[in-house]
């Protein structure tokens, strides 16, 4: 046992110098340490871009217009060397002169002159020429439509429309479509198919049966609106008693004396408008 004593004894001596070894190297590696953490960090020099040349300008005077009297013989030049005028230009020299003088001295605003503007023989306005009446619209247009329909569950037979609206004085004309023509050639009225697109073929038309027609004229036209709804009442009606058809207004309802009346003053009141804008 005396050996094992020994031996602890020794390492517990060599732990304390151990120890105190550490101890002692402790400061001065943390004084070496700070003093590394203290150093300036190395740095490169920037060395900046050489300045590109300037350019020094010299600004130069502007040049100032020359100022020229008007032309003038008897005025010197630059070119010229002056020469004396004789003695008989020696008044006109000097009227021009002071003429010169004056007009440059003078202000600007009492040298413009007000003109007053020079009317041409076509601008020349007649006091005892009446007023030129301001431009009117033209008159409105209007559609006057009447219809002739086939009885219930009939149709018009082709060929028998055909011959009922020749037998009134109707052509078959433009649009493929039957026409009441003045004797100035102008259109009264027009007569249409109901069926689309309206048209007669008369190739065809044997073949053919009609639900009804339509018969309009475009206001104004050769005749004022109250001539134009007599004339297209008469055809509906002969028409009608040929194919044993109805006449209807424009919307199908079967024509009255009172829907006639009221067709009639609407006509009026429209012709009214339209002779006061003509």
């Amino acid at each position: 046992m005396p050996e094992l004593r020994w031996i602890l004894l020794g390492l517990g001596l060599l732990f304390c110098l151990g120890l105190w070894w550490r101890e002692s190297r402790r400061p001065r590696q943390a004084a070496s340490s700070s003093a590394r953490a203290g150093e300036p960090v190395r740095q490169d020099p920037v060395i900046a871009p050489p300045e590109p040349p300037r350019h020094v300008l010299i600004e130069q005077e502007p040049e100032l217009p020359q100022v020229l009297l008007p032309d003038d013989p008897t005025l010197p030049t630059e070119t010229e060397p002056p020469f004396a005028p004789p003695p008989e230009a020696a008044p006109a020299v000097a009227a021009k002169e002071r003429l010169a003088r004056e007009l440059f001295s003078r202000p600007v605003a009492e040298m413009l002159e007000r003109i007053e503007p020079i009317l041409g023989d076509t601008e020349i306005i007649d006091p005892d020429s009446p007023a030129a009446e301001p431009l009117r619209p033209p008159p409105e247009e209007k559609i006057v439509t009447l219809r002739l329909a086939a009885p219930p569950l009939e149709r018009f037979d082709g060929r028998e429309l055909v011959d009922a609206l020749r037998a009134a004085g109707l052509e078959h004309g433009k649009f493929s479509i039957f026409h009441k023509v003045a004797p100035n050639g102008a259109t009264l009225m027009s007569v249409a198919s109901l069926v689309e697109p309206g048209t007669f073929d008369l190739d065809r038309i044997e073949a053919q049966r009609f639900p009804g027609i339509s018969l309009f004229s475009v206001l104004p036209g050769p005749m004022d609106a109250g001539a134009t709804l007599d004339m297209m009442v008469g055809i509906a009606r002969d028409l009608a008693a040929r194919l044993r058809g109805v006449v209807q207004d424009e919307r199908g309802v079967p024509m009255s004396p009172q829907r006639l009346a009221d067709l009639r003053v609407g006509l009026m009141e429209w012709q009214r408008r339209a002779d006061a804008a003509i």
